[in-house]
């Protein structure tokens, strides 16, 4: 089975017509979950790498208890993750080897993420403070009955529709008052970011897990700046024993943006 994690301000929904599709290509099973704070998951402090890793454990204890002919309790699993979910994926791996049978990490990389990064981590505060201030009715100067109006004001801070449409896809209007509400804790995501960008631990220091020595896939989009153009592969050398870095053609949103040939590319690795 393989788990497909999502990235920041995400949710299920982002990969499962790709998740579909390796699904049949594969035969099969492709778990696809809301990580914590994120689309319909609970919202709970705190909002670390570590927290969702943990996280990832107690779906794995949780499949395992109710369907256990399909998740038997040695099953071990690929996991999957874009961005943010990537970091997950690589930190679940280092932590739970006979578990994690390979790991897919999707323009993301085990250590810090690079300078050339915080400004698309500058951007994520941006549209975060733009939605608590027009969204907390403290903060708000007016009340919002439609989406379209959020995405109007989020067009001051960023012009890409698809981008607005990705942001906006995490807010619903409240069937009693009509308002637009957050389905997310905005506040405390925004606060989580720098966690986020770092590649650690609370509980112990990553440095004294052991090397990862089964298979790991890298996959990095060359036009964004998430990896970069300078990979730092002692720094990788340093948590993974067997692992590719494969580049892609195109942007951040890579499953999104190349799904055919991201899925063709995931499904010859796997």
């Amino acid at each position: 089975p393989i788990i497909f994690l999502h990235g920041l301000l995400g949710n299920k929904k982002n990969n499962k017509t790709a998740a579909k599709r390796l699904s049949n290509l594969l035969n099969t099973t492709l778990i696809i979950p809301d990580l914590r704070n994120h689309g319909d998951s609970f919202h709970l402090r705190p909002h670390t790498n570590e927290s969702m890793s943990n996280d990832i454990t107690h779906l794995i204890q949780h499949l395992s208890t109710v369907d256990p002919k399909s998740f038997p309790k040695d099953s071990r699993f690929i996991v999957m993750g874009h961005s943010m979910g990537g970091k997950v994926a690589m930190i679940h791996a280092l932590r739970y080897p006979d578990i994690v049978a390979g790991v897919i990490s999707i323009d993301n990389i085990p250590y810090t993420s690079p300078s050339s990064s915080l400004k698309e981590f500058e951007l994520f505060h941006l549209y975060l403070n733009h939605l608590i201030k027009h969204l907390t009715p403290s903060n708000a100067a007016a009340r919002y009955t439609k989406i379209s109006q959020i995405d109007e004001l989020l067009a001051e801070v960023e012009r890409r529709p698809l981008v607005r449409k990705f942001i906006v896809s995490n807010l619903y209007k409240d069937k009693v008052t009509h308002e637009i509400k957050s389905k997310i804790p905005l506040a405390l995501i925004n606060e989580s970011i720098e966690n986020l960008i770092s590649f650690q631990l609370e509980s112990t220091s990553i440095d004294s897990l052991p090397k990862y020595e089964h298979p790991a896939l890298i996959i990095r989009a060359t036009q964004s700046t998430f990896i970069g153009s300078d990979v730092d592969y002692p720094a990788i050398d340093k948590h993974y024993g067997d692992y590719q870095v494969i580049d892609m053609d195109c942007g951040h949103w890579i499953v999104s943006e190349k799904q055919k040939e991201f899925v063709e590319l995931v499904s010859k690795w796997i």
